[in-house]
């Protein structure tokens, strides 16, 4: 081969290597940095915004506020999904009847995310499954703080809470 021929292949070998090292990492880093963003939207030129857009929608005669804007949907962060997937763990271990396993996970569950209150009520269940009503109490007051604002997972708290209290 010719000396012109071997650097040239050396010259591709050190730009794969510059594309491999620097530019991949750095585009998957720009794209990271986009995801979740909403794209811009820009009106065609020939098309105005409307300068006050009025509070009411009127259709065919019936005057209607607009509806209620949806709450954002929030993304778990690192410590949540952590704290998930310990709980989700930790639920295994009830359903095979294994309370010793689940309270064990559940409290690293707690120490990494302590706001979150099914937590609480799965060691409610626990300690319920192993015969301990007073922690299980003490646990079901807990979940009964933290879910107090979520309807659904307050029925199982107060249904819990009464198997407690029948024993």
């Amino acid at each position: 081969m010719s000396v012109r021929i071997k650097n040239i292949l050396k010259g591709i070998t050190a730009l794969q290597k510059y594309v491999i090292k620097i530019l991949i990492p750095c585009i998957f880093i720009i794209l990271a940095g986009c995801a979740g963003r909403q794209p811009v939207r820009i009106p065609p030129d020939d098309v105005s915004e409307p300068e006050s857009p009025s509070p009411l929608i009127r259709d065919e005669g019936e005057t209607s506020y607009p509806p209620e804007p949806e709450e954002p949907v929030r993304r778990p962060t690192p410590r949540d999904q952590a704290s998930l997937n310990l709980m989700d763990k930790a639920m295994v271990f009830l359903d095979e009847n294994r309370p010793d396993e689940s309270i064990r996970t559940l409290e690293k569950a707690v120490t990494i995310s302590p706001g979150r209150g099914e937590n609480y009520y799965y060691l409610a269940e626990a300690w319920l499954m192993k015969g301990n009503y007073s922690q299980a109490k003490e646990y079901n007051s807990l979940a009964a703080i933290y879910l107090k604002d979520d309807a659904r997972w307050m029925d199982r708290v107060e249904e819990q809470k009464i198997r407690i209290e029948e024993e």
